[in-house]
């Protein structure tokens, strides 16, 4: 009779067990539920320590509901919802705090972006005012003579696209950035990570501008230099001074640097000094060839070392006037 009784008091208790089992506690339903909301926030980017502890309690509880230990899944479910409610408290946490980082670096970035769009249009000006100024140069009417060595030496400056292609790179960062920002608040991470890009990206644009622009000045300088010095050492007329001989302008080193080459300023003036090389006089503006070829420069040496003298030039008038004679006005009677 003793052992009957144990065997219903077991039985009692089994059946009683699964009868607690056939449906999860409400603790346990309230748990899941909680623990569903919470992975349609943004704790997977910000909590994702405290959700992982979340989740291990509530699988716990619907491990022992499924071994039928309703009781203790009931009693441990406190603590379970108790970790899924951190996680969401330390998910508010974090978002506001990386919402705050993100919308700095965004601040940041555009600011950086306007001013490296500021340096690339500097340096875009700089270029084309120095190339402006350049051809200017090489252009000028009296330096017509040697144009083709000024267009050499005052050639067109190359400016440089590494910032240009910097800031394009910044502003396509940024524009990722801003879209990341619009699409979720669960991307502030992604936010930052794309603004601080575009941060550096536009530093450097402006900062390759800034040099570049020092660049491009320096070189429109040295190239000024060196077109004004051509033009001074190579010019392409003389004004005939006191004293000069068309053998003496030859010799200038500025001229020709050869007394030899004196026939190549006569061919260049015949219709100024006609037949009379040896007849020159102050003031007088003569063109001077830059052109001239090797065998051009050897006649003219030819010419010099071999020339006759034929006719006499005549003697020189005491005054020189480019102005016409005056006519005498009629007399009355």
């Amino acid at each position: 009779m003793k052992n009957l009784w144990k065997v219903a008091a077991v039985g009692f208790m089994a059946a009683a067990t699964v009868a607690c089992c056939r449906k999860a506690p409400q603790q346990v339903v309230d748990a899941n539920a909680a623990l569903n909301d919470t992975m349609k926030t943004c704790a997977p980017a910000y909590a994702s320590a405290q959700l992982q502890d979340a989740k291990g309690a509530v699988d716990h509880l619907n491990d022992l509901v499924a071994n039928r230990k309703c009781r203790a899944a009931k009693k441990e479910a406190p603590a379970a919802m108790a970790k899924v409610k951190a996680a969401n408290e330390a998910t508010a946490v974090e978002q506001a705090r990386a919402k705050g980082e993100a919308e700095s670096a965004l601040q940041a970035a555009r600011a950086a972006v306007r001013a490296a769009e500021e340096g690339v249009t500097a340096q875009t000006a700089a270029g084309k005012s120095a190339n402006e100024a350049l051809v200017a140069m090489v252009t000028k009417p009296e330096g017509e003579c040697i144009q083709a060595e000024l267009k050499v030496i005052g050639q067109e400056i190359t400016v440089a696209q590494m910032a240009p292609a910097a800031h394009q790179n910044a502003k396509g960062r940024l524009a990722e950035a801003e879209k990341f920002m619009a699409e979720s608040a669960c991307n502030y991470y992604k936010v930052k990570a794309a603004a601080d890009e575009a941060l550096a990206l536009a530093k450097k644009a402006r900062a390759e501008a800034e040099a570049e622009v020092a660049r491009i000045q320096a070189e429109r300088e040295r190239k000024t230099s060196a077109v004004e010095q051509a033009m001074k050492s190579k010019p392409c007329t003389y004004v005939v001074q006191k004293g000069d001989s068309l053998w003496r302008i030859a010799a200038k080193e500025f001229i020709y640097n050869n007394p030899f080459l004196w026939p190549l300023i006569w061919d260049a003036n015949r219709a100024l000094v006609k037949d009379h090389p040896d007849l020159i006089y102050p003031d007088w503006e003569f063109k001077i060839n830059r052109t001239y070829t090797a065998e051009e420069a050897k006649k003219a040496e030819k010419t010099a070392r071999y020339h006759r003298w034929e006719p006499a030039a005549p003697a020189a008038p005491e005054t020189i006037t480019t102005a016409p004679a005056e006519t005498p006005a009629p007399q009355g009677n």
